[in-house]
């Protein structure tokens, strides 16, 4: 298996194609999901960092997993001795040195009269993993920098360093580099982390894979061995997940918080109402477009309901001939057919049309277009009549539905 695997590697371009799998991946593969080329490098970068006791900087979007990454490196290397997390962005600035290096017997005003081993300290002969390390202050770089390179850690207060054997995981969501480029983050100690870096791949590029992590996920948070049925995990492959797997497990964990009693019998209706709720009401509440995931989710609506709201406005205009009672031309008719296609594929992500409603509305069109369109064209008569009886009042029905929601989705938040 481990030889199946692992020789994925092979088809990918630049240094992962150099490299000799390792065995070992199958038991990676296991806390970190993904079938895709991308997902066996990540991998396969797990097992060669554990060979080496380099600094390792893990690069990725929000949800990407870059702590399951940390922690399967110190599984491999260190699996008896302490994983210690640090997140950078959490701690109190004025409070950061004290909690990662410890404090002296009164250090300050409030400090245990005992002092306080630091999280360095803890992770002694283990890891210590630095999430978000690109919110770091200046001056706490240049603390972390000393340490690395010295290799020991002086607490608050204190005259006699502590000699520290701590493997260093740095993780990311910002551009380092970047931040380097801005002033905003020390050259020296991006270089120090930079050693050994593995980039974690984000959902959107890889829906092939959505489908293999949602089973995980919905195995792990439901507790039972149904799967997912086909067209809710068809629907969660049409989303862009800007959360990437964290917000994939979030509306998994929903359905099972709502729809425990009847797991085995879940529709995509059960979905689309579980993303209306929760994510689409998040996104009317936001002013800032790229401010945050329901920003993101908000444009896309945007987009998606403008795009359908000129696609019925077109086919309204197709349609004009059968209005004033006129047999539709081959060309004509041809429009209509190509209209047809175009609303049929917006329908296929049903989960950004703002609301179950309003994607029903569009969803009356596309049925009456199609029926339309099977009859024959020299039968006006039964065209005219399929016209007034079950498409005008769909499309009429449609716009007022787009125009609503597209209300919805312009007005600022509060």
């Amino acid at each position: 298996m481990d030889g199946a695997l692992a020789g994925r590697i092979a088809d990918e371009s630049g240094i992962a194609r150099l490299l000799k799998p390792l065995p070992g991946e199958s038991a990676v593969a296991k806390e970190y999901w993904g079938e895709s080329s991308d997902y066996h490098k990540v991998r396969q970068y797990i097992l060669y960092a554990a060979r080496n006791e380099d600094p390792v900087l893990i690069v990725g979007e929000t949800g990407t997993g870059k702590g399951i990454v940390a922690r399967e490196i110190h599984k491999r290397q260190r699996p008896d001795k302490p994983f210690v997390t640090v997140n950078c962005a959490a701690i109190p600035g004025e409070l950061f040195e004290a909690e990662l290096f410890g404090y002296a017997k009164g250090a300050f005003t409030g400090a245990l009269n005992t002092g306080k081993i630091g999280q360095w300290e803890q992770a002694n002969g283990g890891t210590l993993f630095l999430d978000e390390i690109g919110d770091l202050r200046l001056d706490h770089q240049a603390k972390i920098l000393h340490a690395l390179h010295d290799r020991e850690v002086l607490r608050v207060g204190g005259t006699h360093a502590f000699k520290i054997s701590a493997r260093i995981i740095a993780a990311t969501n910002r551009s380092l580099w970047g931040l380097v480029q801005s002033g905003k983050f020390r050259a020296d100690l991006y270089y120090r982390l930079r050693n050994f870096v593995i980039l974690t791949p984000v959902l959107r590029d890889h829906p092939e894979d959505i489908r293999v992590i949602a089973q995980e996920l919905w195995a792990k948070i439901s507790h039972t061995n149904t799967g997912l049925p086909k067209e809710i995990v068809d629907d969660l492959c049409k989303h862009r997940w800007p959360g990437n797997v964290r917000e994939l497990r979030s509306v998994l964990s929903t359905l099972v918080n709502f729809f425990f009693f009847r797991l085995d019998l879940l529709t995509r209706d059960d979905l689309n109402e579980v993303f209306q709720e929760y994510g689409l009401a998040a996104a009317y509440g936001s002013s800032n477009y790229e401010a945050a995931e329901p920003g993101l989710l908000k444009t896309d609506c945007l987009r998606k309901i403008m795009h359908a709201d000129e696609a019925i406005h077109a086919c309204e205009e197709a349609l004009k001939p059968l209005v004033e009672g006129r047999r539709l031309t081959a060309p004509e008719r041809n429009t209509l057919k190509r209209l047809w296609a175009e609303v049929r594929d917006l329908l296929q992500n049903r989960l950004l049309f703002g609301s179950r409603d309003t994607y029903e509305a569009v969803a009356r069109v596309e049925a009456g277009l199609e029926k339309l369109l099977s009859l024959p064209s020299r039968k006006t008569v039964e065209l005219s009549a399929c016209f007034h009886s079950h498409l005008e009042p769909a499309i009429h029905a449609a716009v007022e539905r787009l125009f609503a929601e597209l209300g919805k989705l312009r007005e600022p938040a509060g």
